[in-house]
């Protein structure tokens, strides 16, 4: 039996309430020749029920017994594919149609390129669409669009496999940002791209771990660590380094404003120190901003 040309992989915890749109979102696509692995990270509510549902030959489905780290459980399903590319959706959101049929063509036909994304669009718990998100469709513009942070859609993504196995996957250290590391990490190897197509839905919604308050502080740290490392890319021009240290200046301060907020402040002043040394011109404009706009809400309260 011939390998399948591509593996989708999924990675629910407790999703139950929008797993099946998910599933049946790739199970209906116009591309078939793909397996779809399914891992069931040791969630405890309907979720093993609706997979024992599905009865599709081309799905694999796994179950972790004891509840593994989104990058740990991602990379299991990893080790098991069979395709030549590896496409993601995660268990909340939804591929159109044809969303792999465009993304085999493409990458079929352009070896250099180590991953493809597509356009995206936000929409609610009930389906409503809230708006469209324009990702650079130029490669050198989505390059270059790293070295300040991600417009990439996690769940828009399908990767070239052999990539992948060049630095291992998905990195442990973040759990957060685990979709812009491994963005980097492939942009740093190969070509990247983005399809002009609409072809992903990302659903919104009061459930998603990331949003919790207990997340914040893991998201300041993985998104100003990533940055460090996006100022790293080879081809990076002299404008998108400067764009990159104005970024890496303004996740410093934002996280040294958050320690403040936290009572640690030692260690929020050398961090906001080190936010003013890294671009000094641009830390004094975000500072003139912060009190011109703290003026406005004392004016208006007063008045």
């Amino acid at each position: 039996m011939s390998s399948p040309a591509v593996s989708v992989v999924i990675s629910c915890y407790n999703g139950e309430k929008f797993l099946r749109p998910a599933l049946d979102s790739i199970l209906n696509q116009t591309f078939s020749d793909f397996e779809f692995i399914v891992l069931n990270n040791a969630s405890t509510d309907g979720t093993a029920k609706i997979l024992d549902n599905y009865h599709d030959p081309r799905m694999v489905k796994l179950k972790n017994d004891t509840l593994l780290d989104m990058c740990a459980s991602f990379n299991k399903g990893h080790a098991m594919a069979q395709g030549r590319y590896i496409a993601h959706l995660d268990a909340d959101d939804v591929a159109l149609p044809d969303r792999l049929a465009k993304q085999v063509t493409f990458l079929d036909s352009h070896p250099d390129v180590g991953m493809v994304a597509t356009q995206y669009e936000f929409i609610k718990e009930n389906n409503e669409i809230q708006k469209s998100v324009l990702t650079p469709i130029k490669s050198e513009d989505l390059y270059e669009s790293l070295a300040t942070g991600n417009l990439i859609a996690h769940s828009s993504v399908t990767f070239r496999k052999d990539v992948l196995d060049q630095f291992g996957h998905y990195p442990l250290t973040y759990e957060y940002a685990e979709d812009y590391a491994i963005y980097i990490d492939v942009a740093s190897r190969a070509n990247i791209a983005c399809l002009p197509d609409l072809l992903t839905q990302i659903r919104l919604h009061a459930g998603q771990i990331t949003n919790a308050p207990e997340w914040r502080e893991r998201q300041l740290t993985d998104v100003l660590d990533l940055l460090r490392k996006a100022a790293n890319l080879p081809k990076l021009s002299k404008r998108a380094q400067r764009d990159n240290r104005q970024a890496v200046c303004d996740a410093l301060l934002r996280y040294g404003v958050f320690l403040a907020r936290d009572g640690r402040h030692v260690k929020a002043f050398g961090t906001l120190l080190e936010g003013m040394l890294t671009d000094p011109l641009h830390a004094s404009r975000r500072l003139r901003a912060s009190l011109r706009n703290l003026g406005s809400r004392i004016s208006g309260f007063s008045s």
